[in-house]
């Protein structure tokens, strides 16, 4: 969108939102979808008319994907509904090695991991994804009922970026997101 702006290709910038358009409605991301339907309108228009500001808008609203992992299903729901006002795409893993996979394949923007679950602890979670290059500038936050400092200094030992004691309030945990993002 950006390239087709630059070239004032009015017709790929069009063709571009209307797009970005049918993706965002797909994932809810309802002001996402807005700017695009307003973007898309330029390009009927014939017009660059405020484009550079609806692209501008769109990068701040752009869909940020997240991944939990957490192997109690009512945290899923609790870190959702605290997500909930960025807006962001959330996926759900049950255990470290489900969650390592999801991850190598999803690629998401920030991970979220519980440390006491069934196979492998949030700890080795983070460990194994550190240790793969494609994941060395993603945020990760160790998010546990586990609050002693050496189970602080061990998350940041392996690796964590961050990290909360549950039980949380919605806000920090929202608030800690939206930093590392």
């Amino acid at each position: 969108i950006k390239s087709a702006l630059r070239a004032e290709d009015i017709n790929t910038l069009g063709r571009l939102a209307h797009n970005l358009k049918g993706l965002s409605m797909n994932f809810s991301a309802d002001p996402l979808s807005n700017l695009a339907i307003r973007l898309e309108a330029c390009g009927r228009e014939e017009s660059l008319d405020g484009a550079s500001l609806l692209v501008e808008q769109m990068e701040k609203e752009a869909v940020r994907l997240q991944e939990y992992i957490d192997d109690e299903p009512m945290n899923h729901q609790l870190v959702e509904h605290a997500l909930q006002p960025l807006g962001c795409k959330i996926s759900f893993a049950e255990d470290g090695t489900s969650g390592i996979a999801q991850a190598r394949t999803l690629k998401p923007d920030i991970l979220i991991t519980d440390v006491m679950m069934p196979d492998i602890n949030g700890y080795e979670v983070t460990r194994q994804l550190r240790r793969d290059p494609q994941f060395a500038g993603i945020p990760i936050l160790v998010l546990t009922a586990q609050s002693g400092l050496q189970d602080k200094l061990q998350a940041f030992e392996s690796g964590a970026d961050d990290y909360l004691s549950k039980p949380f309030e919605a806000a920090e945990l929202a608030a800690r997101v939206s930093a590392l993002l």
